[in-house]
């Protein structure tokens, strides 16, 4: 499952929701069934890996909600270090392009 970053945001958070219910379910179902050796399905880094940092930028309020929501601390760790160092690369990409562009705009002044 991946968000696509043309969803608006209320769909996005809806489908937030949605999706951290789904991996409550399968956490719930794999506790029950702790006997069984069966596949994680929805594992927690999978899940945290589909959050893309976009999605923060449209409602963090509702992302750090539905975090907040994942029953599994193991997981809801999982997501949180997953989203930060989404950000932190979108942050470090961010520096790394400003540099170039301001010496073009000195220079050009």
């Amino acid at each position: 499952m991946r968000f696509d970053s043309q969803i608006r945001a209320t769909e996005a958070t809806a489908v937030l929701k949605e999706a951290v219910a789904a991996l409550n379910r399968a956490e719930q179902a794999k506790d029950r069934d702790a006997g069984s050796n069966e596949g994680d399905g929805l594992a927690g880094s999978e899940f945290s890996k589909a959050l893309p940092a976009s999605l923060l930028e449209m409602d963090e309020f509702a992302v750090k909600e539905a975090v907040s929501a994942i029953t599994s601390p193991t997981i809801r760790v999982q997501v949180r270090l997953e989203l930060l160092t989404v950000c932190l690369q979108r942050l470090r990409s961010a520096k790394e392009a400003t540099p170039n562009q301001s010496q073009a705009t000195s220079k050009g002044e």
